[in-house]
């Protein structure tokens, strides 16, 4: 159905759900569209191997359109952690067969140094493919991996890596200005590799705790081959999560929890209960469940509601006391805090205005949200808190005009003749992704201060 779905999209019968990708199925944007089918494409691969094996050629052929199928659903996705993780998924799958007791010593060698080289030209393929965007992934990786040296035992805790990463960003490009980083960085909401996400987060504690749930399941001794395609799918799923971040996608992780309770795994301790207690036990469970869940999800629903409403009329925040009364409840999400932070904009006084950005960069901070906070500073007349704000907002994202040319206009505003000038030409210089209208008319206004300066005698 996925798949379906992504060749309406595909063909502009459909239309995706992200500005910049055509497919995306039923998901965000291409990339966990492309880990369900590459964690579902290794269900086909097992039964072509298994009718193979029976000789039932009619079922093999089912099974490979099939799996042909999807696998033209992951090339519409343009995943390469999709594609390296059906590869990884496949040979955790058919290894066993691969390397059977009548080979040969030799035979045997020679298969593992076929594989290795496949991967290493597979992972090198990959990586060349989209360079920019894999050494974007590896800015990010470094940045993850400073935030585990500082707290390496009990991490940052739960939302701790959104809240920190992005002062992680702006500290590597204050201590590397040439950096060639520079023109790859941007606002940053994951980490691109779940296990450095944990261990930034939870720690070693927290990292040793699921490594020791993965070793369990994958080590159990398997009774029937469905146990074995169980575990490849727990394998793909894990490498797909060295390079994505499948945990933050709700339908994925139902995926992966549904296999992890489908694998068998060693019994540690049998507490028997009658009938009637585990009945008892699981009403209760499912109530607690769904009442928090329910609970949760009317709130949410309800703050995001009121949210659109605030922005597509004019009411001033004074007016919506019900907004109001739900912010302590949605503080903490960062999805909500950020279009809040986004529409309070003339809907309330400079100072509340100020602290629900300052609100929001506690939980999300981004380069957007600190030259906005500097925009208040500027306005309330305080110079110092303006330029400190602006200059973290250019440290995030170097390659960003905009903010540059708030503090540009700011040091005009302050007689500051040298600093808008050195400002002014770096700007000039200042090589963009994409140049549009807002970021010429910005160039074209700095050009022209910086003549009328240079007529004047400044430079």
């Amino acid at each position: 159905m996925e798949v379906a779905f992504s060749m309406l999209q595909k063909a502009l019968w459909l239309t995706s759900n992200h500005f910049d990708f055509t497919v995306t199925g039923t998901f965000g944007n291409p990339g966990p569209l492309g880990c369900l089918l590459a964690v579902s494409c290794l269900i086909p691969l097992y039964y072509i191997g298994k009718y193979l094996q029976d000789k039932k050629y009619n079922l093999v052929l089912l099974f490979l359109i099939i799996a042909c199928f999807i696998l033209f659903g992951i090339f519409q996705t343009g995943s390469r952690a999709a594609l390296v993780s059906i590869f990884t998924g496949a040979l955790f799958l058919f290894y066993p067969y691969l390397i059977k007791d009548g080979r040969s010593v030799l035979g045997s060698i020679l298969v593992k140094i076929l594989i290795l080289l496949t991967i290493f030209v597979l992972v090198a393929a990959v990586y060349f493919l989209r360079k920019d965007s894999a050494d974007g992934r590896f800015l990010i990786w470094y940045n993850t991996a400073c935030m585990i040296k500082d707290y390496p035992f009990l991490g940052f805790g739960s939302g701790g890596w959104l809240a920190n990463y992005m002062h992680y960003q702006a500290d590597f490009f204050i201590n590397n200005q040439d950096s060639t980083y520079a023109m790859l960085a941007d606002n940053t909401f994951y980490p691109y590799n779940e296990f450095l996400y944990m261990m930034a987060e939870q720690g070693l504690v927290g990292m040793l705790l699921v490594l020791s749930i993965i070793y369990v399941l994958v080590n159990n001794k398997e009774v029937s081959p469905i146990d074995r395609v169980l575990k490849s799918l727990l394998v793909a799923s894990l490498f797909f999560s060295f390079f994505s971040y499948p945990a933050s996608i709700f339908s994925l992780c139902i995926v992966f929890t549904s296999i992890i309770g489908m694998l068998k795994s060693p019994i540690v301790k049998c507490i028997i209960l009658s009938s009637f207690r585990v009945y008892v036990l699981a009403s209760l469970f499912v109530v607690l469940v769904v009442g928090i869940s329910s609970w949760s999800y009317s709130i949410y629903n309800k703050a995001y509601k009121r949210i659109l409403v605030l922005a597509n009329n004019e009411q001033t925040l004074d007016h919506c006391s019900d907004l109001n009364k739900l912010f302590p409840l949605f503080c903490y999400n960062p999805q909500l805090m950020y279009l809040y932070s986004q529409v309070c904009k003339g809907k309330c006084s400079l100072d509340q205005e100020l602290s629900l950005l300052q609100a929001a960069s506690k939980v999300a901070p981004t380069s957007d949200l600190y030259y906005k906070i500097g925009d208040i500073w500027r306005s309330k007349g305080d110079v110092y808190e303006a330029e400190k704000f602006y200059k973290l907002s250019i440290s995030m994202i170097p390659h960003r005009i905009t903010p540059k040319y708030r503090l540009f206009l700011l040091y005009i505003e302050q007689k500051d003749m040298d600093s808008a000038v050195k400002l002014g030409n770096i700007i000039l210089r200042q090589p963009v992704k994409k140049e549009g209208t807002k970021i010429l008319r910005m160039k074209i206004e700095v050009q022209e201060y910086l003549d009328r300066a240079y007529h004047n005698g400044f430079i």
